[in-house]
């Protein structure tokens, strides 16, 4: 398994005391990269999914601000009028 990964990336199967021959090495980096891509993109999905949410509440929210001061300004506007009236 571990030869035929290193043949792939192109390394030579190098047995060693101190570790990990060049072929073990690179199919564990094969497969860690294999699996970071993979968390990489889960994150990248997940956060797309918040962020989405985030910007409609946000969205609410400000709509709810802008609607709020229409009416103090409607509010203000009609007791003018009727200062106006009254003079």
């Amino acid at each position: 398994m571990a030869e035929r990964e290193a043949k792939r990336v192109g390394t030579k199967m190098v047995a060693s005391e101190a570790g990990l021959g060049a072929g073990d090495s690179a199919a564990a980096t094969f497969c860690t990269a294999e699996s970071a891509i993979t968390i990489i993109t889960t994150a990248t999905k997940s956060f797309i999914f918040m962020a989405s949410i985030v910007k409609e509440f946000f969205e609410l929210f400000v709509a709810e601000i802008i609607k709020s001061k229409r009416e103090k300004e409607r509010e203000c506007e009609g007791k003018s009028e009727d200062r106006d009236e009254r003079e």
